[in-house]
């Protein structure tokens, strides 16, 4: 009898103890879950919004009248920036390639192509002329308008 009453104590004392671990160990499941959602989401706002600073902040760099414009380039478009540095005029292509958004430093009428730039950041982007002075920018993560105050985009060449 004395037996009989140990086991249903320790059925009593097991059945509740076993439950909360059930419990909790479901609760860490999820809240995994949970986690990976969260920090999945941070990362592909984190690309989008570091790509819109990064474009607007190099169009900031270089709002100098007759600078900017759109050209095609490989087989998209590209943001195109001017500089003069001493004698030689100097070119930043920024562009979208295979999945990543890339950047081209060169000298102007180079010859170089698409895939001789550096991959910045992953992600897409894409620019629309919206007016000759407002640019708009499309990334992943959003999209915005960025008003030259230089005078605005020149023609294509």
């Amino acid at each position: 009898m004395r037996t009989e009453k140990m086991r249903v104590d320790a059925l009593f004392v097991a059945i509740p103890a076993l439950l909360f671990t059930f419990c909790a160990l479901f609760v860490v499941l999820i809240g995994q879950q949970v986690y990976e959602n969260i920090v999945a989401r941070n990362e592909e706002n984190y690309a989008g919004a570091t790509a819109l600073a990064y474009v607007t902040n190099k169009l900031r760099q270089n709002d100098i009248e007759g600078s900017v414009e759109l050209r095609p380039f490989g087989d998209g478009e590209a943001l195109v920036m001017r500089e003069t540095v001493g004698d030689s005029v100097y070119e930043t292509y920024i562009y979208c390639l295979d999945g990543s958004i890339c950047e081209l430093y060169c000298e102007s009428g180079s010859g170089l192509t698409p895939e001789d730039g550096e991959r910045v950041l992953k992600g897409e982007i894409a620019f629309k002329r919206l007016s000759d002075t407002l640019l708009g920018i499309r990334t992943d993560g959003g999209s915005t308008a960025v008003m030259l105050k230089s005078g605005g985009l020149t023609d294509d060449e």
